[in-house]
């Protein structure tokens, strides 16, 4: 076991296998003692699973991103700031990388 708070998991990404309109969250994280991937720590609400980051990863939840609206015609939506990662929907937290939204963009094609 090693002695520093998550120098044993790394992080991949937080998943949704819940549906749209009841998100499940889980935190995918390989386990680098095993070389093994798992699927796990899950909860209904992003910012539980931001205090597991933090909690039981080492990983600093704490960063601010916003949602950009991509173009209208996209079926994908909007886009984390921090990530780059598409949603087809405007949540609280980003729920790839986990970072805290604030106000979302203006749709960048608005001229």
């Amino acid at each position: 076991m090693m002695d520093k708070l998550g120098e044993d998991k790394q992080f991949i990404e937080i998943i949704n296998t819940g549906t749209d309109e009841k998100p499940y969250y889980e935190i995918k994280y390989l386990d680098r003692v095993t070389g093994i991937t798992h699927i796990g720590y899950s909860s209904y609400k992003l910012d539980v699973l931001s205090e597991f980051l933090r909690e039981d990863f080492g990983y600093d939840r704490r960063c601010k991103g916003h949602w950009i609206e991509t173009d209208p015609d996209d079926p994908i939506w909007w886009k984390c700031s921090n990530c780059n990662r598409l949603s087809d929907f405007a949540d609280n937290f980003c729920p790839n990388c986990g970072c805290r939204m604030v106000e979302p963009q203006e749709r960048s094609d608005k001229e």
